[in-house]
């Protein structure tokens, strides 16, 4: 549930800033580095500094999900 959060956190926060993502968590996984590398898509430090910390945290978010699972 976690992990729904933090996407759609992402997207929103893309999505101030005119930047579209499809539905979905492999668009994103698939999207977010090319973002974060893209010196052309203007982003300021701020907000990269801000989607890395929310990429990590979906990260996290997987892995305690994993984790829960196999238990």
């Amino acid at each position: 549930m976690r992990r729904t959060a933090v996407v759609n956190q992402i997207r929103g926060l893309l999505l101030e800033r005119g930047i579209t993502v499809r539905k979905g968590r492999c668009h994103l996984d698939a999207m977010l580095p090319g973002l974060l590398e893209d010196a052309s898509m203007k982003l300021s430090g701020s907000v990269r500094l801000l989607l890395t910390q929310l990429k990590l945290e979906l990260a996290w978010a997987s892995q305690l999900d994993a984790t829960r699972l196999a238990d």
